[in-house]
């Protein structure tokens, strides 16, 4: 099950959304939505394809980050 009560919280707090009447995964969606606005609107990427990344090398990538974060 997701924990969609932490994006709620995050929509909350740091993005001031009102949330009250909301259920925790509306919330949380709404939240990502405009996060992501957000980070688009400064020039940030939010796609993994925007970086170049094609589907391809996605399961190279996710192996690569197994071993350095597990240390495998």
């Amino acid at each position: 099950a997701q924990n969609f009560s932490r994006y709620a919280q995050f929509a909350e707090r740091v993005l001031g959304l009102p949330v009250q009447g909301l259920s925790p995964e509306a919330a949380a969606r709404e939240a990502i939505s405009r996060f992501e606005a957000f980070l688009s609107g400064i020039g940030v990427q939010t796609r993994m394809s925007q970086c170049g990344v094609a589907q391809k090398d996605i399961e190279v990538l996710l192996e690569d980050v197994v071993r350095v974060y597990f240390n495998a």
